[in-house]
């Protein structure tokens, strides 16, 4: 294009070759959806060894990786194929603590990080096996949740780890009292630096993402929800009548959502 911006020759040509450019790329992005790519968002506090564990999984060292945290500073996505499954792998910044982010720019970073979780169909929360699971990773963990994203939990390091059975049972307890959604989750013991539990990781991503994307029969449902009802009856009203719960359906899937009809249900305890 022959341009000039100081006398706005070429203006017009500029616009018109973007405008085809950016039809193209509606077109790719459409395709991209339709290829069902299964994306993984690997997210956790800073220097547990996202990136190195990314790198360990697509076999060369496509990701600045260092001993010092803060090294990732943007979401990174890289496109990646395992057994005729599709993958796009995304690099997060950790999320440290907000009362320890004092600066504007790790503020954008943290931004890019908590985007990458909403956009994604499975976060893989990062923890470091030599520390103990704090409140910061159960923080990642239920903003994960409450984004309806489907959520696996990776202890990494597990190769610099000991006493590998009480580490794990200290784990297991801190679930069980503090996220209880996940007390029934497999979790992945993984190293970044040896190559541990990368086919694990891979093979319980598609697994939860079908999960994710699972759609139920509405007589399979009801069967299951007549027996709850029956173990669990619903109390009285506040005017002293019962509560009927009549009925469930799935009405989407990604993730799984599901609607309870019945009468009174707005005196129905959480």
């Amino acid at each position: 294009i022959a341009f000039s911006a100081l006398h706005g020759v070429g203006i017009d040509e500029l616009y018109n070759r973007l405008n085809e450019f950016s039809k193209l790329r509606k077109e790719e992005v459409f395709f991209e959806k339709e290829n069902n790519n299964i994306k993984i968002a690997f997210v956790g506090k800073p220097n547990t060894g996202k990136s190195t564990l990314i790198n360990t999984l697509i076999g060369y060292d496509r990701l600045v990786t260092s001993s010092e945290s803060g090294t990732t500073h943007d979401s990174i996505e890289i496109d990646f194929e395992w057994k005729k499954n599709s993958f796009k792998l995304i690099d997060t910044a950790g999320l440290r603590r907000k009362s320890k982010v004092k600066e504007s720019l790790e503020y954008k970073f943290v931004g890019a990080s908590l985007e990458a979780i909403k956009n994604t169909n499975i976060a893989i929360l990062v923890v470091d096996g030599t520390d103990n699971l704090n409140k910061q990773d159960l923080s990642i963990a239920r903003w994960v949740i409450e984004e309806g994203r489907a959520l696996i939990l990776c202890i990494n390091k597990w190769d610099l780890i000991k006493n590998k059975q009480e580490v794990f049972n200290n784990f297991s307890n801190r679930l069980q009292r503090s996220l209880p959604e996940m007390s029934k989750s497999r979790v992945i013991k993984s190293s970044g630096k040896v190559g541990l539990g990368i086919d694990e990781m891979l093979k319980l991503s598609i697994e939860v993402n079908e999960n994710w994307n699972k759609r139920l029969k509405t007589s399979f449902l009801n069967n299951w929800f007549e027996k709850a009802i029956q173990d669990h009856p619903p109390p009285l009203s506040k005017n002293g009548k019962r509560i009927k719960l009549q009925y469930i359906s799935q009405i989407k899937s990604r993730p799984p959502t599901f609607v309870i009809f019945g009468n009174f249900s707005e005196d129905l305890p959480d």
